[in-house]
Order: C-alpha cells, then structure tokens, then sequence
C-alpha cells in the first residue's frame, strides 16, 4: 500500500461500485419490462429477485397471486366453504377471526343457481350485512374452458367488470366438471390444457388468485379426482370431507409457500329465508370425536316425515342399478310426503329437502337425491326386498 493512500478513496470505489450496480438493476429492470411489454419470454437475475413474505389474500389460507384447488365428495359442503370465503373478500369482512385483503370477487357457477342465490342471502343474513354494492358477480351459466373461443369471451367478461369495479381479488371456478369443457379429466393433456387456461386467466390481473372447486373419485375420496397434474400446479389445496351429521372438516393437503394449516372444523346452522326457504351457513366448531361426531341430531317432525317419506317412495320406486339404489327423484318424493302431510305441504316440503342434505343425511344432485348415510341405503335396500319376494 502506497504511503498516500487516501481511505476515502475506498468509500468514492465502493460508491461507484454501488451506483454502477443500482445502475445494472434498473437497466435489467428495464429490459425485462419492455420484454413483457413486447410479449417475449423473460428472465430475472438472482440479485434482482425480491425477497418477500407470504402476500395473503385471506390471512392464513390462501395466498395472493396463487391458483388453488378445493375437493371433497358431492354433499360435503366444499360450496359453502367456497362462498364464505369468496364473500368475506368481496365484502371486506373476515374469515372466522382472518384477515382479508378485499377485492372484487367472480365466481364462476356450473351448477345450483337457485341454491346459491339463498346461501348468498343466508350468508347476508348470518352476517348481518348487505349484499348491495359488494362487488361478488356470480355467472349466469358455465363456461368451457377447453374451448379456446369460449375462454376467450369469459376473459371478456371479466375484463368488462374489471373495467368498472377494479382487477378481480379472487376467480372461483365451481366445479372443474361443470366447466371443463370438451374433455378428459384423466387425460394428462387435457388437464394441462386447463391448468394453463387458469394461468392465461390469471395473468390479466396479476395478483388474481384462482380457486377451483372439485369433486373426489369415486373409488379414492383423500385426492381431488383426475389427472395428477391439477395438484402439481397447485399452490394450495384443500380437502372437505364430513364429519358427522351437519359437520364437515377442511384440512390443507398442500400449500406451498407457507405452512400447511391444522385441519378445522366447521358446522353448517340453518338459516330460514321466509318464502324462499332454508340454507345454511359456515360457523365453527369444535367436535368430540368419540361423542358429537356420531351423535344424531334430534329431527323435527317434519324432518322425520321427509326422512320416512323419502325411504319409502325410494324403496317403492326410485333408481335402481344393478349394484342397488341409486336415487330418487324430487317428485316422486314430494308426492310421497304430500300424501302424508296434513296442513302446509308446500313450504313444508321445500324446508326439508333443503334441510335434510344440510344435516348430511341426503345428498342433492340436481333433480336426484341420494342416502349420504349408509345406514339409509341399507334401510331402503331392506324394504324393498319383502316387496320383491312377494312379487
């Protein structure tokens, strides 16, 4: 070292280094900015990377800018789960004591317009609060997301609302198989093809987190049934499974940036609606296993008359296949319960067979409603045999 060395010397090169590195950042940062603008595909350096924590949308669930799956059997209340946390963002409220990051929500329905219409205004009502103004759009039918031409005009769609009430905070897609399109769910190339049709989505508003509501197989109800390619993609997931009459558990089986939550129960309380009927709402719960989880609910007498109305037109007429009962279709069941009703058959009818599936003893598939308790099965397959013999 020479004997006129200056230290500041050493503070003006570590100044110019500084400044020729900010300098390389910002061209970097740049070109990579004129790249997306150009449509081209682009890298970051390491150095520039941001180092960030976890961005929640609903603190503790879900993630900002992350695409998402929700699963579990037909009935096991993964809808309700879906739209209670799809309104607590819409409506800048919070999840069960979680924060949220409020933004317009769409939601994207294949199936059970009527029935979300009143667990909106169940919601509403359990909420106290108003539906007016709060930006949550619901579709008026599916879409066909393998259908390129009609993902195009639902990003349409998205795109007029986004002009108007700001970028989308949350896109629900429910279910995968009411709005899958032309396609197999089994097939790793179809599957593809929607995962990369949720990331165009996506990528309109950055930020956008997707979430799909899907069913269970029905031979392995612990994944999301299809293709395994919707679970890799995903940044989280989320099992709905039952857990006794009118409880349901969610449990996180993936999350992949933050850890994973401890499962949680929830009950379903029943909300009445006056003339449009009954639905029901998320509140929680805590459960013992080895008592509440297997103890029956005490039904009214109404519910009893579904419930016995409902076993004997199954046993009397209903679906059958080749394996055994596989349903019952709603007018048979109504005639059934109004031949034993007295007084209002109507409202009586209509509150039962909205009750019973939310008890978890009847599942409601369109038109169609099935046993959910095994016992039930077993109880109209009895009744039905002596008929049979005699026959």
């Amino acid at each position: 070292m020479t004997d006129d060395f200056d230290p500041s010397d050493w503070e003006a090169l570590s100044e110019e280094e500084d400044a020729s590195a900010e300098s390389q950042k910002q061209d970097a940062h740049a070109a990579r900015s004129k790249a997306e603008r150009a449509g081209k595909f682009a890298f970051v350096a390491a150095g520039d990377l941001t180092l960030t924590a976890p961005d929640f949308l609903i603190d503790d669930w879900i993630e900002r800018d992350a695409f998402g799956v929700i699963f579990g059997p037909p009935g096991c209340g993964k809808t309700f789960f879906a739209l209670d946390l799809a309104l607590c963002v819409a409506a800048a409220l919070d999840f069960h004591g979680h924060g949220v990051k409020p933004g317009p929500v769409i939601y994207i329905a294949g199936e059970g317009h009527g029935g979300i219409a009143r667990r909106l205004h169940a919601w509403a009502r359990h909420r106290r609060a108003s539906l007016s103004g709060v930006p949550f759009f619901k579709s008026v039918r599916a879409a066909q997301f393998l259908n390129g031409d009609h993902a195009a005009k639902v990003t349409e769609a998205v795109c007029e609302l986004a002009a108007v009430h700001g970028a989308p905070a949350l896109i629900v897609i429910d279910t995968l198989a009411r709005n899958y399109g032309p396609g197999d769910e089994n097939a790793t190339s179809d599957m593809s093809a929607f995962v990369a049709a949720m990331d165009n989505l996506r990528a309109e508003w950055p930020g956008t987190t997707v979430a799909v509501v899907h069913h269970t197989g029905h031979e392995n109800t612990n994944r999301a049934r299809g293709s395994i390619v919707l679970k890799a993609a995903c940044d989280f997931e989320y099992a709905v499974a039952k857990k006794g009459r009118g409880m349901l558990e969610i449990s996180c089986s993936k999350m992949k940036d933050a850890p994973e939550r401890p499962a949680v129960t929830f009950g379903l309380e029943s909300i009445e609606l006056g003339e449009a009927g009954t639905s029901a709402v998320l509140v929680p719960a805590v459960m013992d296993e080895a008592t509440e989880g297997n103890k029956p609910k005490k039904l009214t007498a109404n519910q009893k008359l579904g419930l016995d109305t409902y076993k004997a037109a199954a046993a009397e007429g209903g679906i059958w296949q080749k394996d055994g009962f596989d349903g019952l279709h709603v007018d048979e069941w109504r005639e059934a319960f109004y031949a034993q009703k007295t007084g209002e058959k109507k409202k009586a009818f209509q509150r039962v067979r909205e009750q019973l599936p939310i008890l978890g003893l009847l599942i409601e598939e369109g038109s169609i409603f099935r046993p959910a308790d095994p016992a039930i099965q077993l109880e109209i397959a009895m009744m039905r045999k002596p008929r049979e013999e005699v026959a």
